[in-house]
């Protein structure tokens, strides 16, 4: 996913002519991986390098960032993690929800890889028929 984030980012900000959009957008997908502060980071720098151009660039490569996460965050990760626990993406999204909901960035971390375990009994027990 990151590596995807950074591509997007590097060619979004190259159509936007922002110096060193390449460059960004290697360090974007390499400060993807730490959540949550990594991105802000990219951000800021990607905002900054606008902005010595204009303001208006720097606008729009603010929209390109927050573009980008919305679809890493809603696509990306919901079919990325529902592929590796089989899991369908729907479901990845509400646990994430729910999980966020009720005890923030823990419920956030733990909430997929307990639905995963939650499921795969489900599955055994109930939706598997049994061999005899």
């Amino acid at each position: 996913a990151s590596l995807c984030v950074g591509v997007i980012l590097a060619i979004g900000l190259s159509l936007l002519g922002v110096r060193y959009a390449l460059l960004i957008g290697a360090l974007a997908a390499v400060l993807n991986v730490v959540p949550f502060v990594g991105s802000w980071i990219a951000a800021i720098l990607g905002v900054l390098s606008a902005l010595n151009e204009s303001p208006a660039l720097a606008v729009g490569t603010a929209i390109l960032f927050w573009g980008a996460n919305v679809f890493e965050g809603k696509v990306l990760i919901p079919q990325l993690v529902g592929r590796a626990t089989g899991l369908h993406p729907l479901a990845v999204l509400l646990a994430l929800f729910i999980g966020v909901h009720l005890a923030g960035l823990i419920g956030a971390l733990v909430a997929v890889p307990f639905l995963a375990a939650v499921w795969e009994v489900v599955r055994i027990l109930y939706v598997t028929p049994r061999r005899s």
